[in-house]
């Protein structure tokens, strides 16, 4: 079966995934960069500012205003609003990285992670109802996977995420601003060649529109928790290795492990997008957490140069969480709608919480120990799965349903 609706053409197609490349590279970028501009105030201010909450937090905050403009304008409009302000974020990244601003760092994270927010929501949601509900995870299985390719893309040529001493992290802060202006660039283009392209989509039946608020069924909540979860552990992992073993392993080492994690995770949602379309995207999710749970529980009986390694294999059993998840939550709702997508995304906020709560439990009981908060994690995940996996919401929409209105070049 083809998972996407026959209506939409391959240049809108090729603009979808185009969008999940850019943001992709974009937050690959503020990844890597968030833990060090921490240090560097640090350093100057000798206070500590958590750019993190600043950015993940902008998407507990701005998903809901983003539903609500999506309701008001179409899916193809705020996908291109969306980007003139990431656009606007990244220049505000270029300035701050020139003259080591901490009040512009700051703004220009809140504006670009708002401008991300926006696409977030418009485009997983807009990937997720545009064809059958049963392929929903094969299409953002795939879109993710171009997603994860601009995390590699980006982290092989042109950042090395390890720099410690002040006069580095300056250095390196102004180092950003080549890849960030290209983004920008990138991102301006995307805007316009948007303006041209077709979104498929009929007007909405008048009683199916858009609610205003979201479904009653708790299997979209419980979606989103686990989306939190995942979007936590996702991140502590990559920070463990930016960080903590940055104290044991050269650079170049620390910058092919980021490669394996999230080449990993690559290679595993390309894997989704052929495994999810004959097998159940829920029952794979619960393998592959019961799986990191596994994992995770070894690396306390293991040396440290082979719990390295294990770590970084998470990745691939990560990747799937994120479609799998998305996907089956707003299938828990008949008619899918921004709403809906927009609750999962303002899950994406435990990417804040969950490093945290890391770090603080690292510091007192060391690595090993503290481990336990990411298969907790996994561990919840599992239990999201066995729910969403014994009560599905079968009833199959069209797109005619689900779409609020027509897309106009």
């Amino acid at each position: 079966m083809y998972p996407f609706n026959h209506d939409i053409k391959k240049p809108a197609l090729a603009g979808l995934f185009f969008l999940f490349f850019l943001w992709g590279a974009l937050t690959c970028l503020n990844t890597l960069i968030i833990p060090h501009l921490e240090k560097l105030f640090i350093f100057k201010y000798t206070s500590t500012f958590g750019f993190a909450n600043a950015f993940f937090g902008s998407y507990l905050i701005m998903a809901i205003p983003s539903a609500l403009l999506i309701k008001a304008v179409n899916y193809k409009r705020s996908i291109i609003i969306g980007l003139f302000i990431t656009a606007l974020g990244t220049i505000l990244f270029i300035f701050a990285s020139k003259y080591i601003s901490y009040a512009v760092f700051i703004t220009g994270f809140v504006i670009l992670a708002s401008g991300i927010t926006l696409i977030q929501v418009a485009a997983n949601t807009y990937v997720s109802i545009l064809g059958h509900k049963q392929q929903a995870a094969v299409r953002l299985s795939l879109a993710q996977a171009i997603n994860s390719l601009g995390y590699v893309l980006v982290l092989a040529v042109t950042f090395n995420p390890i720099f410690t001493g002040h006069d580095s992290i300056v250095y390196n802060a102004r180092n950003i601003q080549q890849p960030y202006l290209i983004i920008t660039i990138l991102i301006v283009f995307a805007s316009l060649l948007y303006t041209r392209l077709h979104f498929p989509g009929k007007p909405a039946i008048p009683q199916q529109k858009s609610r205003i608020w979201f479904n009653h069924s708790p299997g979209l909540y419980l979606a989103a928790l686990a989306i939190f979860f995942y979007v936590g552990a996702e991140l502590t992992v990559s920070r463990i290795i930016q960080s903590t073993f940055s104290e044991s392993y050269s650079s170049g080492v620390i910058t092919i492990m980021l490669l394996c994690y999230w080449g990993g995770m690559m290679a595993g949602r390309f894997a989704g997008f052929a495994f999810f379309q004959f097998r159940s995207p829920v029952a794979v999710l619960q393998i592959n957490a019961i799986l990191c749970i596994a994992i995770l529980i070894a690396t306390h009986f293991l040396p440290f140069g082979v719990m390295v390694w294990l770590l970084i294999l998470l990745g691939f059993f990560n990747s799937i969480m994120f479609p799998a998840l998305f996907a089956t939550g707003l299938n828990q709702s008949v008619n899918p709608s921004c709403f809906d997508g927009a609750v999962l995304i303002m899950a994406i906020s435990g990417g804040a919480l969950i490093p945290a709560l890391y770090n603080q439990l690292s510091i007192h009981v060391g690595l090993q120990i503290s481990l336990l908060i990411l298969a907790v994690c996994y561990l919840i995940i599992a239990a999201v799965g066995y729910f969403l996996l014994r009560y599905p919401v079968i009833r199959e929409s069209s797109i005619a349903e689900t779409l609020p209105q027509e897309e106009k070049p």
